[in-house]
């Protein structure tokens, strides 16, 4: 199984938007964004978090 690469994830993000539905009005709410956020601030963490550990072990091989 190969990874998707991101212009692929960014690409069918935009064009198959996420519909759902509220339980009080049952209205259909156009959550397009919704996985496009998600996968930004999961990238967006996994750097800061990738920063950290750089930070911790790059002093220890100098």
């Amino acid at each position: 199984m190969t990874t998707p690469s991101l212009g692929f994830l960014l690409r069918h993000s935009v064009r198959h938007p996420v519909r759902t539905t509220r339980r009080n009005n049952h209205k259909t709410i156009d959550a397009t964004g919704c996985g496009l956020g998600l996968l930004i601030v999961v990238l967006g963490f996994s750097g800061l978090v990738a920063t950290w550990v750089a930070s911790m072990i790059l002093p220890l091989l100098i």
